[in-house]
């Protein structure tokens, strides 16, 4: 496995004797400097994307960057490439074998979820999935939500965000990606308000008809899916979110 401590001690001294600082190498790389301090840390590699033109501006080769040191002979540096490359092919099995674990981790918490769903009040299929389903509630929550992001002005931004995290290379522009967490942030807020106000209105609503004990137990689930829904889309969006922050 490529040392990324290594790496990052490397990307310092380097970029100290080409006398620039961290600001600078970032803003040439339209990235922020929590980038690269990240790199340098050794919590972070730098993305395929940007390899060329981050050894560009340090004047090494990708080899000396993947190595984390100056390879001077020939004999050296191809040795080192072909260590690289072993250790390439290494990370990117093991990224393969951790985002199949991920993915069946995934599909089996949303088989629990579905199961719990449909097992809900003593094993009724029908009984246990109706208080989970109501439209009125979706359109509550997901309306409110996308009218604060339009008024707001981040609508695109919100929807650009949420491209970014099925893309194999993210981004590379830091103003990009911080108003994209801006957007989820801002979502994440007013979903969960979205939630609380259907829940309170239709609380108010059951109180004010007057319902007999029969019927209000059935509004009162009704009422509380909106403020479920609204948790549901929060797990989703903070989950976004978290990803673009590991990329800035």
């Amino acid at each position: 496995m490529i040392d990324q401590e290594k790496t990052g001690n490397f990307i310092a001294q380097i970029r100290k004797t080409r006398g620039l600082t961290q600001k600078e190498l970032a803003d040439k790389l339209s990235l922020s400097d929590k980038t690269i301090s990240k790199w340098e840390t050794g919590h972070g590699m730098p993305d395929v994307s940007v390899i060329p033109e981050l050894c560009e501006l340090l004047q090494i080769t990708a080899n000396e960057l993947l190595a984390g040191e100056s390879l001077d002979s020939s004999d050296s540096f191809n040795k080192k490439a072909e260590e690289n490359i072993m250790e390439l092919m290494k990370d990117k099995d093991t990224a393969l074998r951790n985002s199949r674990w991920t993915m069946l981790a995934g599909l089996a918490g949303l088989v629990f979820v579905v199961l719990y769903i449909i097992l809900y009040e003593g094993g009724s299929w029908a009984n246990g999935l109706l208080p989970f389903i109501d439209f009125l509630s979706f359109l509550c929550v997901a309306g409110i939500t996308l009218m604060v992001l339009i008024i707001s002005g981040n609508i695109k931004a919100f929807f650009s965000g949420i491209i970014q995290c099925f893309k194999k290379a993210p981004a590379r522009n830091s103003e990009e990606i911080s108003s994209s967490i801006k957007a989820l942030r801002l979502a994440t807020v007013s979903n969960m308000l979205a939630g609380l106000f259907g829940t309170i209105l239709g609380m108010v609503l059951i109180l004010g008809y007057g319902l007999d004990s029969k019927a209000v137990g059935p509004n009162i689930a009704v009422a509380l899916v909106t403020l479920f829904y609204a948790v549901i889309f929060d797990i989703i969006l903070i989950a976004f979110r978290g990803r673009l922050e590991k990329n800035m």
